[in-house]
């Protein structure tokens, strides 16, 4: 950083857009911080001399979601409570030499991977409905990175949204992986939602499929709107298991305010009366230090 007035001296600043933390720029120094989420962040330095005069560069940052590659899938516990959504980013996410052929799409250009074991014999549908995401999904038995042996393909269909849904038969103890896979070229990539449930009880279960907002302090008071479905009262809604005071608007979405809770990314959960539980994992990250993915920025 340099200033050409003679004599004059400027200071700058680093904001980084994923939670618009600013930090002084010292110079010869990096700076830390922990991105929580994946995805594109351009990173901004700003320089203001003595005069008010101001300058920026960017700089983007690429974080992207340690499951795109086959040999380290997601892998979904087989004791969650279903149904449960995660949000995830195909931003960064590539293919891999031995990714395999789809039978549903001519073409995919990226993929990410997932592992369940079905805890019981059962019917079960992975989801991303309701998102603006041109998603393809496949199953297939297998190790992890093969070979595979296909299973059941789809890119729909969908009541809303450009998502997709898919539905198999498992055995209990059944290994499963699950690609994700964007299937046109201009889809740039975005955040967006997977969800898993169980056939037999999705039409009852409350379901959380989005937050409007996925981030604020540790002191809580942020604003979110929670979309889902099969909201219905009473219910209680917790961020980390801390309870969120809430107001239901509609059976699918829910008006909160985020409690105060310890620095990190936590889930948010739904109870119903009847004790039925849906789960949107990670779905909120309070600011603070937690040690997640960092990058040095100089």
């Amino acid at each position: 950083m340099s200033d050409p007035d003679i004599g004059d001296t400027a200071l700058a600043t680093w904001t980084f857009p994923d939670d618009w933390q600013s930090v002084p720029m010292t110079p010869g120094r990096s700076v830390n911080h922990t991105f929580y989420k994946a995805g594109v962040y351009p990173v901004s330095l700003t320089a203001v001399d003595t005069h008010g005069a101001r300058s920026s560069a960017f700089v983007n940052v690429m974080i992207g979601e340690s499951f795109d590659d086959c040999s380290t899938p997601r892998v979904i516990p087989s004791n969650a409570t279903l149904p449960l959504s995660i949000i995830i980013n195909n931003e960064m996410a590539s293919l891999q030499g031995s990714d395999p052929t789809l039978q549903c799409v001519l073409r995919v250009y990226d993929s990410l991977w997932f592992e369940f074991t079905s805890p019981a014999d059962g019917i079960y549908e992975f989801s991303t409905c309701g998102t603006s995401n041109y998603s393809a999904l496949s199953l297939w038995n297998g190790p992890a990175c093969g070979p595979y042996v296909a299973s059941a393909c789809s890119t729909g269909p969908c009541a809303s949204g450009d998502g997709s849904r898919m539905q198999f038969t498992a055995l209990s103890g059944q290994t499963v992986r699950v690609q994700v896979s964007k299937f046109v070229s201009y889809d740039a990539g975005r955040s967006f939602t997977l969800s898993l449930s169980k056939v037999d009880n999705s039409a009852t279960v409350p379901m959380i499929t989005s937050v409007s907002a996925m981030n604020g302090p540790v002191a809580g008071g942020t604003s979110v709107i929670v979309g889902g479905a099969n909201f219905k009262e009473p219910l209680t809604l917790s961020f980390g298991g801390s309870p969120a005071a809430a107001t239901l608007i509609d059976s699918e979405h829910i008006a909160a305010t985020t409690p105060p809770h310890a620095a990190g990314t936590v889930d948010i959960a739904i109870t119903d009366a009847q004790g039925k539980i849906g789960t949107l994992s990670g779905g909120f990250t309070y600011f603070g230090t937690l040690p997640q993915r960092r990058r040095a920025v100089h």
